[in-house]
């Protein structure tokens, strides 16, 4: 089964391509996001990597993002494809622990109607693989 290295949310990604090579930067890592008031809209992004799959099949990709307390979805990634790769027989040298993909995502006017935790839920062909917690706050200084 798949299985999720790491989740982090940030400012933003930012993707550049050398030589087939992706190269995705994530600016300004968040550990929790301070909203001037709420409900308010606000963006920011995500980068995660998955591991321990069959990279020379298609595979399918979902985030959700959910209030903790009620579980209801903020917001929906939809279907994200991750089309099958041609075999490589130096992939087989490999474990597959350290096989797999990094995702970058912008989740761009997420609608937060209140502060508190936020949970990202990541499934992978259907089956949730992990999920990270994230703290939304109101700025009380702007009352």
């Amino acid at each position: 089964m798949a299985k999720i290295k790491y989740i982090t949310f940030g400012l933003s990604v930012e993707q550049n391509i050398d030589e087939d090579i992706v190269k995705r930067t994530l600016t300004m890592p968040l550990e929790f996001i301070i909203l001037p008031f709420v409900p308010t809209t606000y963006s920011f992004a995500i980068i995660t990597c998955i591991t321990e799959f069959d990279v020379t099949q298609t595979h399918i990709v979902k985030m959700l993002l959910s209030f903790k307390d009620d579980k209801s979805v903020i917001y929906n990634t939809g279907d994200i494809i991750k089309p099958a790769e041609p075999d490589n027989p130096l992939r087989k040298k490999i474990p597959s622990q350290f096989v797999g993909f990094s995702l970058g995502v912008d989740m761009r006017n997420v609608i937060f109607q209140k502060e508190g935790i936020y949970v990202l839920s990541v499934y992978f062909d259907n089956e949730k693989i992990g999920e990270r917690e994230l703290y939304v706050v109101e700025d009380m200084q702007n009352e």
